[in-house]
């Protein structure tokens, strides 16, 4: 899914201000080298983020940018700057961790697609994003794709709470929580701070989905380098952010961070709805849960 024009070119405004100021940085300059990949222009992209590339070594999140705008070059036929972003200094190797895989559902062939509804979903930024301090930059690239944050939470999960967290969010049975990687991924939710997302629009959960990207950050750099996972992902477990990935399991979901009440699709909710004058929500925090 791509910024539309009008978006862009607001964070080029913005940028181009904070550099009159001053006040330019590394993460302004990666929201600009974002917004230009995600409206399809690479070449520019990869302007963007040529001053990050001096550094004798750089920060993750440019590191991992860096790799998403090099694949979008490349498959532009933009050989020089793929190669000029290529010659950054690598991160270091990582190794994989399994993640559990989620069932895509699938539209019967032959029907017509529903217009979209106004509805909600939940976006669990995960240790691994917030321990890097990504959460303002990811909230403020969510929030630019057209979704309202309606709630937020920090919350700092126990072991069993994150246990429990899991079997909800996979809708798994007792027994799959003797399988290591469940109890790992479990360990993973329990080693920091997490920040649960409830968030609206138009095909919410779906948008969220795509927005998300695959579930290995090495695929989704390779084949949807515009994702939370290429741009901000790891390994298969530390891959940046989780979502619901069907109505029901928004509602489990929903349920679970912010209590029952909060449903997918709100009766109250519809398009005359407007959004809250403070587009900032009251943010919870949970230090342990």
């Amino acid at each position: 899914m791509r910024l539309c024009e009008a978006d862009a070119a607001a964070v080029e405004s913005l940028h181009a201000e904070l550099s009159s100021l001053g006040l330019a940085d590394a993460t302004s300059a990666r929201a600009l080298a974002r917004a230009r990949l995600a409206a399809g222009r690479p070449r520019e992209a990869a302007a963007a983020l040529a001053p990050l590339l001096a550094a004798p070594r750089l920060a993750a999140p440019t590191a991992r940018l860096a790799e998403a705008v090099a694949a979008a070059c490349a498959a532009a036929g933009l050989a020089e700057e793929a190669a000029a972003l290529c010659s950054a200094p690598p991160l270091p190797p990582l190794e994989a961790e399994e993640e559990a895989s989620l069932s895509a559902t699938l539209r019967p062939a032959g029907l017509e697609e529903a217009p979209p509804r106004l509805e909600r979903t939940l976006a669990v930024l995960k240790p691994d994003a917030v321990k890097a301090g990504l959460e303002a930059e990811i909230t403020s690239w969510i929030t630019q794709q057209a979704f309202e944050i309606v709630d937020i939470r920090r919350i700092t999960l126990s072991e069993e709470r994150a246990r429990q967290w899991l079997q909800v969010s996979w809708g798994t049975s007792a027994g799959d929580m003797e399988r290591r990687f469940f109890q790992e991924m479990a360990r993973f939710y329990a080693s920091g701070e997490i920040v649960a997302l409830l968030l609206q629009r138009e095909g919410a959960i779906q948008a969220w989905r795509e927005l998300l990207g695959p579930g290995d950050p090495s695929v989704a750099r390779k084949h949807a380098p515009a994702t939370a996972r290429a741009m901000w992902g790891t390994n298969k477990q530390a891959n940046a952010a989780h979502g619901a990935d069907s109505e029901r399991a928004a509602q489990r979901e929903i349920e679970f961070m912010f209590g029952e009440g909060c449903a997918v699709a709100d009766p109250k909710l519809s398009h005359d709805s407007t959004l809250s004058d403070d587009p900032s929500p009251k943010t919870r925090v949970e230090r342990s849960w």
